[in-house]
């Protein structure tokens, strides 16, 4: 009957021993898929923060390249609304009509037309700026000798505004400033 008993006593335990280790190995085991499961979530984040990074990287390339096309449309734009300035302008000056080429070419910009563009237009405007400013200097000599000073300051302006670096530039502004002086128009002449 002891015997038994210690018999019984040793299967069981046997049997908790087993059964200890049983729950350690499932312990070490489910201990080794957590820390398995964390490299692989701590794998993922990297990864994740890369991706995230990378579609910030992106997001940003897409955003400088829409405003860099936004900018080239722009300019476009204003390059084919200068060149049909340009083209009234010399329309107007092979017609002969000097005040609506004068009119368009106070909106002309030749800076933003391309560089071959504008030196092909570039000798047409300067050869009218000066003919223009030329007649308008030689009608205000007439017009200041005949005492119509007011008409001369318009035509001496004119001068200043269609070739203000021309030939006659420097003498009008002088010629402007004496009869403005005349006409005692002092803050206008300074």
């Amino acid at each position: 009957g002891r015997l038994a008993a210690v018999e019984k006593r040793a299967r069981l335990s046997g049997a908790v021993v087993h059964g200890i280790v049983a729950t350690v190995l499932i312990g070490a085991g489910l201990t080794l898929a957590n820390m398995q499961t964390a490299a692989v979530r701590g794998q993922v984040a990297a990864e994740l923060q890369a991706v995230r990074q990378e579609r910030d990287a992106l997001t940003e390339r897409v955003e400088v390249l829409a405003a860099k096309q936004a900018q080239q449309h722009t300019q476009a734009s204003a390059r084919r609304l200068q060149r049909q300035r340009v083209e009234k302008v010399l329309q107007a000056i092979a017609r002969g009509d000097e005040t609506t080429a004068l009119a368009q070419l106070k909106e002309l910009d030749t800076t933003v037309l391309e560089s071959f563009e504008a030196s092909l237009v570039r000798t047409q405007l300067q050869r009218f700026r000066h003919r223009v400013a030329e007649a308008a200097y030689q009608r205000a000599l007439e017009l200041k000798r005949s005492v119509r000073k007011t008409a001369a300051t318009k035509q001496l302006r004119l001068v200043l505004d269609v070739a203000p670096e021309g030939p006659r530039a420097a003498a009008s502004r002088y010629l402007l400033a004496t009869t403005l002086r005349e006409l005692k128009q002092y803050a206008a002449a300074l």
